[in-house]
């Protein structure tokens, strides 16, 4: 039995939103959009735990909270034992929920939530549910003090584009005495999806994923590599059909690591296209947590300490 080199396994429960967001990929998926099993998820799970699991992630190309099992998934991940986190614009979040995942000490949420009004938000997120979300939000805050709970952590993200940028601070100052964690991040392009960050920075070799990066389980079971792979291109098995062992040592699981280990992406158009491969100064603009360092160029799976390390020792070898 292999030990998971990463201790996180993210679960796409489904890939269906109501939202049609402008830095957001769907509008170009042309998978089928279903949700995961309760079956395969438990399957999952009991099959990881012994080799090292420790945190799931409930995300994906789709919102979380229409999964109609999304309590029962986050009740089963916290009765074995584990670490639980999900990403939500926090519209579906009704009271009762926010009151269940408090007592199932549900370990962190985070919003996605690009503006600081009704206006903006709509063009940019393309649904009408500012007051709503924003409300909810409040509300989970509110029971969270209520119940004197640090269950869960809450955050909330912003992510900068020409429509909201001068929002900026006006986002940071709202929320940063209302939750735990406050990220602003500058738009990526989805590696080669959008148009929305300039590749002309020096390239690395790798970004790390492949090797490093949470099993990323799509609501069929199928494995892709990568977060950004809104169109599961890069798929390194199926477990839905096989095991853990199997999509390790599965040939697209070994030639994509092998592609980049030599930097040599010539066979995975994808990789070689993505913006995630160059070394991209400040996309991190903000935040308040001592997990993350702005002006690091972010999304990467390459630890921060040896990104530094490796350009102490080019800037000694130049010398």
């Amino acid at each position: 039995m292999k030990m998971l080199k990463n201790k996180e396994v993210v679960f796409e429960l489904t890939n269906k939103c109501a939202y049609h967001c402008t830095i957001c990929p769907r509008e170009k998926m042309t998978r089928d959009q279903g949700v995961m099993s309760m079956e395969l998820y438990k399957k999952i799970i009991d099959e990881a735990i012994p080799r090292g699991l420790k945190f799931v992630t409930l995300l994906g190309f789709g919102e979380p909270m229409l999964d109609k099992y999304f309590l029962d998934r986050v009740r089963y991940a916290k009765e074995k034992g584990l670490s639980v986190s999900t990403d939500t614009t926090g519209y579906l979040l009704k009271e009762k929920l926010s009151e269940e995942l408090i007592n199932l000490k549900m370990d962190s949420i985070r919003f996605s939530c690009f503006s600081t009004t009704k206006e903006i938000y709509q063009k940019l997120h393309n649904l009408n549910t500012f007051d709503l979300a924003i409300q909810r939000i409040n509300k989970l805050i509110e029971l969270k003090n209520k119940y004197n709970s640090i269950y869960p952590k809450t955050g909330v993200y912003f992510v900068r584009q020409d429509l909201n940028k001068h929002q900026t601070e006006d986002f940071i100052n709202y929320w940063k005495d209302r939750v735990d964690e406050v990220n602003v991040w500058e738009a990526h392009n989805w590696t080669d999806a959008l148009e929305l960050r300039s590749k002309n920075y020096k390239r690395k070799k790798t970004c790390g994923r492949p090797h490093s990066g949470p099993l990323q389980v799509r609501y069929d079971g199928k494995i892709s590599a990568c977060c950004f792979d809104f169109n599961s291109q890069l798929i390194t098995g199926d477990l839905s059909k096989q095991s853990l062992d199997e999509i390790e040592n599965n040939p697209n699981n070994i030639n994509l690591k092998k592609a980049h280990s030599t930097g040599d992406m010539s066979k995975y158009s994808m990789c070689d296209n993505c913006d995630q491969m160059y070394e991209v100064p400040n996309t991190l603009y903000y935040t308040n947590s001592n997990d993350n360092k702005v002006g690091t160029s972010g999304n990467t799976y390459i630890p921060f300490d040896e990104e530094i390390n490796n350009k102490k020792n080019e800037t000694v070898s130049k010398s």
